[in-house]
């Protein structure tokens, strides 16, 4: 008994040691693969953000108020991932493509922007949907990654607002709208679950999603365990940098051992690829029916190395959400594929041991900036006539 209790005393003074010498600065994991020649970066006027790639409450409402200063114009929203909000070898006074074509129209629309670190078809959509609510988005760009189409469901981390606020999309009719509620419910049970009295009122129409359940009372007693350890530990608080070191060290392992490195073909994953596709019709259905004009696009993509795709999965999907554009009068399609030269591509972050660092096939320099700032440029010029 006194040898058992002396283990697990020594197993946690050990565990407590580690987690303070290796563990003990912040990471954001979201964006872990930029590596170090590539920051993320967030445009912003005097005072307030142009453009979010968290969206919780203070940040939204330091948005919408620096919307309100310039005059409450009508929006162009910009939705994407990593891309949009990364710069690859950054100097002072740079920005984004979201900071460029903003101070380009800033006397007659407010160009704003929202992304997040590998976001799906689904995350677009649901972020259009919120912001519309929100702000009066009459044009919106949204870029089309062949990877995105491998992602599943929606990156609630970077949403807290959504959650917070218990955000629903209104319309059930759609299998898509009921999979991202269902998907927003995990989340708020996630951040603390909801008690009998503030479950969700279901309508008829209803019916067919899930309820949330009063929390018992083993998940109270870990929420209150949780918020006093965390209020007197930082080793207790590091617990998501513990977590995020494990899981990148497994990722890292895994791909060392199967041999998979930036250039490896990413193949498509079918169930993922139509439930992306369908989250793409839902918003192309959703930005008509709301009289936004909207473009879609075939982002950059780095040139002077293989494609890591498979190019015939790569060539159909291009035909395959051109042709789509073509059925919304309100939708307008572009590939800037080609755009940015290879010069201006950096390097990441190694996806696995025994390697510095990797190509980087998704973000560019401040000159890449400027150029898809140009390309999309022309495009909105087309969408505001």
């Amino acid at each position: 008994m006194r040898s058992g209790l002396i283990q697990i005393l020594v197993g946690a003074i050990v565990a407590y040691f580690i987690i303070v010498k290796f563990f003990s600065n912040d990471k954001d994991f979201g964006n872990l693969a930029l590596g170090t020649q590539t920051v993320m970066y967030q445009a912003f006027d005097d005072t307030n953000f142009l453009h979010l790639v968290r969206l919780d409450d203070t940040l939204e409402r330091n948005l919408i108020s620096g919307w309100k200063l310039r005059g409450q114009k009508d929006v162009c929203m910009l939705l994407g991932n990593s891309q949009m909000h990364s710069i690859n070898q950054i100097e002072n006074g740079q920005t984004t493509y979201v900071g460029l074509l903003h101070n380009r129209y800033e006397d007659s629309v407010d160009v704003l922007g929202y992304s997040c670190p590998n976001a799906s078809l689904q995350d677009y959509y649901l972020t259009l949907c919120y912001w519309s609510e929100r702000l009066p988005v009459k044009y919106a760009v949204v870029p089309l990654f062949l990877d995105d189409m491998r992602e599943e469901g929606i990156r609630h981390e970077f949403l807290s607002a959504l959650v917070n606020s218990r955000y629903q999309l209104s319309d059930t009719t759609r299998d898509i709208n009921n999979k991202i509620n269902t998907d927003l419910r995990k989340a708020w049970n996630e951040q603390g679950g909801s008690s009998a009295n503030n479950a969700i009122r279901m309508s008829e129409a209803e019916t067919s999603v899930d309820v949330v359940e009063e929390k018992t009372p083993q998940d109270k007693t870990e929420a209150y365990l949780n918020k006093e350890l965390d209020s007197v530990s930082k080793v207790w608080r590091n617990r998501p940098n513990v977590r995020g070191e494990l899981f990148n060290s497994l990722y890292k392992l895994r791909n060392t051992v199967l041999g998979i490195s930036a250039s490896t073909v990413r193949e498509m994953i079918p169930q993922r690829y139509e439930t992306n596709m369908e989250a793409l019709i839902a918003l192309l259905d959703y930005s008509k029916a709301h009289d936004i004009k909207l473009l879609i696009y075939i982002p950059p993509i780095r040139s002077d190395a293989p494609l890591p795709y498979n190019l015939d999965d790569y060539k159909k999907y291009k035909e395959k959400v051109a042709a789509l554009a073509i059925e919304y009068p309100n939708v307008s399609f572009e590939n800037f594929e080609d755009a940015i030269p290879g010069e201006l591509w950096g390097y990441k972050e190694a996806t696995s041991y025994f390697v510095d660092k990797e190509i980087d096939y998704m973000h560019f320099q401040y000159k890449g900036h400027q150029i898809l700032a140009d390309k999309l440029s022309h495009s909105i010029n087309l969408m505001f006539r």
